[in-house]
């Protein structure tokens, strides 16, 4: 019934509704190589291809790469640049206490034509004067007598102005390659948080008509869904009878002939008996008059199964009371 009903919503909806979905795909990636400048140039790294000494380090030449491919042609423009800020904490390396920035590339811009551009491409480079910024965070330190950790956080900024033939709005979009340093330790590693995505602008545009397939067949599964929660509401109405046809019969019984009932917790089987079944309780009374034996009397199943025994040297007549009787 669920199945049905979820196929039927899914269908119906689809079949009504007068908007689809547009999109245009595109996946960008980013790509950053350095290389870390020793003050006396006789020396090179001696600490392995990406881990530095501090102080004898002079500057940093860094190159990096963006590229956005996306699924059809694109006009419109877009712009890069590059922040540098020299920051100063604690214990926290997301809790600054003191930064300055620097902007180290001005603004680039580059225009779009749509008539053969489906990609974005950048390759620019520019030079970090790291010897600079460590005297700057270690004068800093010295100047006002704090025990602070000091790095520099390079922010690669990509601003898309993004315009497309099958899309109505134009599109904004901000890429971050992010490039951090740290300055106050004896040795350094460069992270790098490259860009890696794949994604898709989109919007919804106006169909001219319905769907009738999806419609029909939309229709077709919600009737079964109906007719399957017909049938459920028709079981629990059968079950309901016969629980409340099993539940008066039980009172009737136990209140009309309570003087003949003993409730037992367990009927005990010592020895082989007899076995015979009555089809009423009526019967069961003809026995209890004749033999003059106390019934007992056991719910097996709450609310839908109970016995009735009258026990009698080898015999045993048995009156079952139960949903299926009723």
């Amino acid at each position: 019934m669920v199945i049905f009903g979820v196929l039927g919503y899914l269908f119906l909806n689809s079949g009504f509704s007068t908007k689809t979905k547009i999109k245009v795909n595109y996946e960008d990636s980013s790509d950053v190589i350095y290389k870390v400048n020793y003050i006396d140039t006789k020396y090179s790294n001696t600490l392995g291809s990406d881990k530095y000494v501090t102080n004898m380090v002079d500057d940093i030449d860094i190159k990096f790469n963006y590229n956005n491919i996306l699924s059809e042609y694109i006009s419109g423009y877009y712009r890069y640049n590059v922040d540098l800020y020299l920051i100063a904490y604690e214990d926290d390396i997301t809790n600054s206490l003191w930064e300055r920035k620097y902007r180290l590339v001005d603004d680039r811009a580059v225009v779009l034509d749509k008539n053969n551009i489906n990609n974005i491409k950048i390759d620019d480079s520019f030079k970090v004067d790291f010897k600079k910024y460590r005297d700057e965070i270690n004068n800093f330190i010295d100047e006002y007598n704090v025990d602070v950790n000091g790095y520099l956080s390079i922010r690669i900024n990509i601003l898309e102005f993004l315009n497309f033939d099958s899309l109505n709005n134009e599109y904004n979009d901000n890429k971050v390659i992010g490039i951090n340093i740290p300055l106050t330790n004896d040795t350094f590693r460069i992270i790098v948080n490259n860009i890696a995505n794949r994604d898709s602008y989109y919007e919804f545009s106006n169909k001219k008509a319905m769907n009738i397939v999806f419609l029909i067949i939309g229709t077709f599964f919600l009737s079964l869904s109906l007719s399957n929660l017909f049938m459920v509401v028709r079981q629990f109405k059968i079950i309901y009878d016969r629980q409340s046809k099993y539940s008066r019969e039980l009172k009737r019984i136990i209140s009309k002939y309570d003087d003949c009932i003993v409730r037992v917790k367990r009927l005990y089987v010592k020895k082989k008996y007899n076995l015979i079944y009555v089809d009423s309780f009526d019967e069961l009374m003809d026995i209890y008059k004749k033999k003059n034996k106390m019934i007992s009397f056991k719910e097996i199943k709450p609310g839908s199964y109970a016995l009735f025994v009258i026990i009698d040297d080898d015999n045993a007549w048995i009156y079952r009371l139960c949903l299926e009787n009723k």
